[in-house]
């Protein structure tokens, strides 16, 4: 009788053994496949970045070799600068490889630009317009609605006589009136940079209805105090060339050519 029981018992845990062995061999035949499965999903993703690397690398020199071509059918006149001193006082030729005209005069307002159009942007039937014009204004006690108004109007005049000319508009620069030495209080007068960004929110907002090209200077010409920074200053109101170049930076990466 014992000799029956370690018999049955025997081959049941053979049995037990063989079970064990066979879902040992499952289990591992199961992770491996698991396995080639996750390297090929590995494989699959990664051929999948590099094509699509490989188009994003292609449009853009695409697009590279296109912006070239379209360089090199601007001519002079394509492109006006439209403003006050800061950008009378912008070298463009410094700046930009291909031709621009400056139509920036000094001491101008908004109103000085709406009487002088002609002359300064129509004449040329001009691709692109590229607008920064109001700070002169505030130091005439102009307020922020009147000189929003004003570069309506102007974006208004020019787009009558040219459906079809791009029209940037650049925000009002800020100021910096503190009792640092370089400031020239005079010079910067009543301007705040208060009404700065009011005029400046006021023109983001038309430009957005109107699907204009709002280029938004302001921000990145502040020190931590929300000043003009003494750096891109030559004294509280006018750019110097480091200001420049960081405003040029800006423009290249915003206009459409």
């Amino acid at each position: 009788m014992k000799t029956r029981k370690k018999g049955k018992k025997k081959k049941l845990y053979q049995k037990k053994k063989a079970y064990y062995r066979k879902d040992k061999f499952f289990i591992v035949l199961v992770v491996l496949v698991l396995l080639l499965l996750i390297n090929n999903i590995f494989l699959y993703r990664n051929t999948l970045l590099k094509e699509q690397e490989k188009t994003k690398l292609a449009q853009k020199q695409d697009w590279l070799i296109k912006k070239k071509e379209r360089m090199k059918s601007l001519k002079e006149g394509d492109i006006v600068f439209l403003g006050d001193s800061i950008t009378e006082m912008y070298d463009l030729a410094k700046y930009y490889s291909f031709p621009v005209i400056n139509s920036g005069v000094s001491g101008w307002t908004t109103d000085d630009i709406l009487n002088h159009l002609e002359e300064k942007v129509l004449k040329y039937h001009p691709k692109i317009v590229i607008l920064l014009i109001g700070t002169n204004d505030i130091n005439q006690d102009k307020d922020a609605t009147y000189i929003a108004e004003n570069i309506e109007k102007i974006v208004d005049e020019i787009k009558k006589d040219n459906s079809k000319v791009k029209i940037y508009i650049e925000s009002v620069y800020p100021i910096n009136s503190t009792d640092q030495e370089k400031i020239d209080k005079t010079l910067v007068g009543k301007r705040t940079n208060d009404v700065i960004i009011d005029i400046n929110q006021k023109i983001k907002k038309y430009c957005r209805k109107e699907h204009l090209e709002y280029i938004d200077i302001y921000p990145l010409l502040l020190d931590k105090n929300k000043n003009l920074d003494l750096k891109y200053t030559k004294e509280g109101l006018h750019i110097n060339e480091q200001g420049y170049q960081l405003i040029t930076k800006k423009l290249k990466k915003s206009i459409e050519i």
